[in-house]
């Protein structure tokens, strides 16, 4: 996948809530001066959206950063039923205000992040069940 470096501002989270501790051992990381793995995101709709490294983008806007470099890959590359589903997050993500890692709802566990999932869009279990069945 070819690297690219893109604004955090313009970076468009698949999650609609992460998890408070894996966020603050990324900062850390980037508190001790080390580098952490680039975020992927898929091109939908001219925005960057992360299908891969939330948490890592998030610790690096915490952490003061602008920019990131991160593996860019076109929309095309899914499978049609992960790219129709990424499609419809990525918008609803955008419709919510999410876009620049804003608006994000911080837990403490992984149950409380599917609560979270739930308490955001109760389509989200249908999506992601269509998925499994193709």
């Amino acid at each position: 996948m070819p690297l690219q470096t893109l604004l955090i501002s313009d970076l468009v989270p698949s999650e609609p809530c992460l998890e408070r501790p894996v966020v603050d051992m990324n900062l850390t990381i980037l508190q001790r001066g080390e580098a952490l793995p680039p975020p992927t995101v898929v091109i939908i709709d001219s925005n960057y959206y992360v299908s891969d490294g939330c948490h890592r983008v998030m610790a690096s806007k915490e952490f003061g950063s602008d920019s990131l470099v991160c593996n860019v890959k076109g929309h095309h590359e899914a499978k049609p039923s992960v790219s129709d589903f990424n499609t419809d997050m990525c918008r609803e993500a955008i419709r919510k205000g999410r876009k620049g890692f804003n608006n994000i709802k911080f837990v403490a566990t992984n149950q409380e992040k599917l609560d979270c999932y739930d308490e955001d869009d109760d389509s989200l279990g249908d999506a992601l069940q269509n998925i499994s069945d193709n």
